[in-house]
């Protein structure tokens, strides 16, 4: 069983997927599918730790999930901070209310955008017009409903004033 952190890409230029064990110095494999990428990375685990204790080498331990407090702390200009401030108060929350909505929705859109890059590449025949055939056929391919909020996001994350910093 693997116990290291593996990511795996999509490569355009390889024209299959690339798996990746961070904590193994990069140590990579390559597969057609991402089922195969997945099997190729835990041979080549298993043979690297191997030749590892084989050559007494240390071997790395694997990372593990951090538990995190959910606080950080947080520098910001003086005149942003006035602007949350204010722009909190109008909304009737905290500032750590309206912050936490602020990144939260950022965070949701970057996904959804980095998300719609990697599905491009994966699915590079996938048009608009095969598009409006799924939606005709399956319905609206929208994963998870935009709420109201998520609606006005841009209309909302436009600045009251103009910011200078």
């Amino acid at each position: 069983m693997v116990k290291y952190s593996v990511s795996i890409t999509w490569s355009e230029e390889d024209e299959g997927f690339i798996a990746i064990v961070p904590e193994l110095n990069g140590l990579s494999a390559f597969g057609k599918t991402y089922k195969e990428a997945s099997e190729e990375i835990e041979v080549a685990i298993e043979n690297f730790l191997k030749t590892l204790k084989d050559e007494k080498i240390p071997i790395p331990k694997p990372k593990k999930l951090e538990e995190y407090s959910g606080q950080t702390r947080l520098r910001m200009p003086k005149k942003l901070h006035r602007i949350l401030t204010s722009d909190a108060s109008n909304e009737g929350v905290s500032l750590n209310a309206y912050m936490v909505f602020l990144l939260t929705m950022h965070a949701n859109v970057h996904r959804q955008i980095k998300d719609s890059l990697w599905l491009d590449k994966i699915f590079p025949d996938f048009t608009s017009e095969s598009s409006e055939s799924f939606q005709e056929e399956f319905g609206d391919s929208q994963a998870t409903p935009v709420s109201d909020d998520q609606e006005n996001y841009v209309d909302m994350m436009k600045p009251k004033e103009k910011v200078t910093w």
